[in-house]
C-alpha cells in the first residue's frame, strides 16, 4: 500500500504503482515527468500504468509530463482514494489493520487471479480460479473461517 503526500514522480510514482492500494492526501500531485530528461517511466511504469488507467490516458499523462492532483488521479484510477492531508496515515494505518486480518492464503492468491484476469483469456483465468478454490478449500485457514463465522468472532488465520 502507498500513502501518498506531497509531489510523486519518477521513481517513487513507479513504486506506488506496484502497491495494491493508493491513498493520496489532497496535496497530492502525480507527474510522469521522465521525458523532459530523456528517458522513459521505468521499472514497469509503462505497463502498470496503461492497466490501471487505459491506453488513451496513459498516452497523454506521459506524453505532456503535466502533474495531475490527487482528485484527478483518482477520477482516472491512479489512486483509491483520496483524504484530508492529516488524516491519510491513520487511514493507511486502519486499511493495513484490514488486511492484517484476511486470510493471507486467500489474499495472494486473488492478487494473482486478478492480474490473470487481465493477462489471459477467460478459459485460462476461470481454471485457474477453479484451481485456487480448489486448494484453498483444504486449508486449516477455511476451516477456521467457517468456524469464526459460525461462533460470530473474528477469525485467527495463520497462513495455513
Amino acid at each position: 500500500m502507498a500513502a501518498l503526500n506531497g509531489v510523486a514522480t519518477g521513481a517513487g510514482l513507479q513504486l506506488a504503482l506496484a502497491c495494491d492500494l493508493r491513498l493520496a492526501s489532497t496535496q497530492a500531485r502525480f507527474g510522469f515527468r521522465e521525458n523532459f530528461i530523456n528517458l522513459i517511466p521505468g521499472h514497469g511504469g509503462t505497463v502498470r500504468l496503461v492497466r490501471l488507467i487505459g491506453l488513451a490516458k496513459a498516452k497523454e499523462l506521459i506524453f505532456m509530463g503535466d502533474f495531475v492532483s490527487a482528485e484527478e488521479a483518482q477520477r482516472m484510477g491512479l489512486v483509491h482514494r483520496v483524504i484530508p492531508p492529516e488524516k491519510l496515515m491513520a487511514e493507511a494505518w486502519t486499511l493495513a489493520q484490514k488486511l492484517l486480518e484476511r486470510a493471507p492464503q486467500s489474499l495472494g492468491l486473488v492478487k494473482r487471479l486478478l492480474l490473470a484476469a487481465v493477462e489471459t483469456d477467460q478459459a485460462s483465468a476461470l481454471f485457474l480460479e477453479s484451481l485456487a478454490q480448489s486448494v484453498l478449500i483444504k486449508t486449516e485457514d477455511h476451516q477456521e473461517g467457517i468456524r469464526a463465522f459460525r461462533e460470530k468472532r473474528k477469525p485467527k488465520f495463520t497462513g495455513r
